[in-house]
């Protein structure tokens, strides 16, 4: 069961670390894959948007400051059942760069959660984010928005000398206990059945085919009397 229960976590955590370095959420062609909403707390209103793929969720949020007129269209909704349980959003600090009409970035937090089927682990890190114009692939130019992080929690990047391993990229480390015990019993379970389980499958035809469920010696129907072969079943010699 201890072996079960350990190969249930290396489960958990070696698939949250490969859909961080292997999937980036991204939006649909109709918008956030996840969606978007506000949630008001003292002088401030956050924004969020967020994406979601296979075992990975990414939530930015952007703080304002009532005071700076923020309107909000009566259709849209706050959204605020969409903000997952594990956020840590009611733990950051709000803040903007002043005054507004001279700032060259905003400052945005983006929030990383990975694993399945429940989220295991997660991180979140503080950016400063710009537009900026770039170059692409067929060599035209594209407006791009950039974050550039300048506070990490939860968040290993990987070393360089990784990269001849083919890997790159951060990772989180930051658990989500409920979501961490829950994967971890599930694929603990599996792999209770995948070592285990055709070893008591085998046993059983054995009983019901009046063997030794142990070594399969033909018992002729007599399980109550153990096996002559083995000695399964059957009481040990007193000294």
């Amino acid at each position: 069961m201890l072996i079960c229960a350990f190969l249930g976590f290396v489960t958990t955590v070696s698939l949250a670390w490969w859909c961080a370095l292997h999937i980036t959420p991204q939006p649909t062609p109709r918008g956030p894959s996840m969606g978007v909403g506000y949630i008001e707390r003292q002088d401030w209103r956050w924004w969020f948007i967020g994406d979601q793929d296979f075992g990975s969720t990414q939530i930015v949020w952007t703080p304002w400051p009532l005071s700076a007129g923020v309107i909000v269209a009566p259709s849209m909704p706050d959204n605020v059942q969409l903000i997952p349980y594990w956020s840590a959003y009611a733990r950051l600090k709000p803040e903007q760069p002043m005054p507004w009409e001279s700032s060259p970035y905003q400052i945005d937090f983006v929030e990383d959660a990975r694993g399945w089927p429940l989220k295991a682990f997660r991180s979140w890190r503080k950016t400063h984010s710009h537009g900026g114009v770039r170059p692409n692939v067929s060599r035209s130019y594209r407006f791009e928005y950039i974050r550039e992080p300048v506070e990490r929690w939860g968040w290993y990047e990987l070393p360089a000398w990784m990269n001849r391993f083919h890997l790159s990229g951060a990772v989180p480390l930051a658990p989500v206990w409920p979501g961490l015990f829950a994967d971890s019993a599930a694929f603990g379970a599996g792999w209770f059945i995948l070592l285990l389980g055709p070893g008591m499958v085998k046993r059983m035809i054995r009983r019901r085919g009046g063997r030794c469920p142990a070594c399969g010696y033909n018992l002729r129907g007599e399980l109550a009397l153990g096996c002559s072969e083995c000695g399964w079943g059957r009481a040990l010699p007193r000294a």
